[in-house]
Formats: structure tokens, C-alpha cells, sequence
């Protein structure tokens, strides 16, 4: 991507299939993380498991509230076999899983970022690589 700079972020140790990657222009920070699994069996469940804790926590928060609360904003079937645009600390950001891999998309600065353009312009060039996969 031209004008940005990337690198690459070290996973915690013991993490394995775990690459992360920060890119930056200016102020605004994108940072990937690709997992990958050992199946699409592994993956497929471990998406439901992230997505559904995304849902146990907006359930609660709504009560505790007593108000509506989305983290999840949208369904996305326009990226691998299945993903969302997610709210994730002020930022928009995107998840989705192509075969064995579940991908994460968020863009931490600027902080309070609504624009869910970068998560999802970065996200769409991480979906065309694992195509060629």
C-alpha cells in the first residue's frame, strides 16, 4: 500500500499460527491478526466462539444499561466464507474466516474511529492473498 509503513508485532509466547501485523499513515494505525488452524473444523468453531462472546457481552451490557447495545454492527458475506464489522473499542473493526484461517481487521488510532473504511479496504487485500492460498 502505497505511503504506508508496515511491521510486524511479535504474539505472545506460546502462540501458534498467530501473525500480526501493524500498518501506519500519519495518525491511523490498521493492525491484522491472522490465525490459522490446523482445519476448517477448528476454524469454523473457533468464529462461532468469538462471535457468540460478542454476543454474551452485548446481551449483558444491554441489561446492565437497560438500553440497546451492538457490537456486532453487520453481517459481512462479502469477505471469505463469513464475517461481521464489530465495534471494538470505539473502532470499527472486521473479522471474518476464510477456510482454515480467521482474520482480524481494527484500526486503534485515531481513537474513537467510526469510519469502518480502512478496517474493511485492509481486510479485502488479506481476503484476495488467502485466495491464492
Amino acid at each position: 500500500m502505497p505511503g504506508w509503513t508496515h511491521r510486524s508485532i511479535e504474539t505472545f509466547e506460546g502462540s501458534q499460527g498467530v501473525i500480526i501485523q501493524q500498518w501506519e499513515l500519519g495518525d491511523i494505525i490498521v493492525k491484522i491478526a491472522v490465525t490459522e488452524y490446523s482445519n476448517e473444523e477448528q476454524a469454523v468453531r473457533a468464529f462461532k466462539e468469538f462471535k457468540s462472546h460478542l454476543i454474551i457481552e452485548e446481551k449483558a451490557t444491554t441489561k446492565n444499561r437497560g438500553k440497546e447495545f451492538h457490537l456486532i454492527k453487520e453481517d459481512l458475506s462479502t469477505l471469505g466464507d463469513e464475517g461481521f464489522v464489530s465495534d471494538v473499542r470505539g473502532s470499527e473493526a472486521v473479522a471474518f474466516r476464510k477456510g482454515e484461517f480467521l482474520v482480524n481487521v481494527s484500526v486503534p488510532s485515531p481513537q474513537n474511529n467510526k469510519d469502518v473504511f480502512f478496517s474493511r479496504k485492509f481486510a479485502e487485500h488479506v481476503a484476495k492473498a488467502l485466495e491464492l492460498q
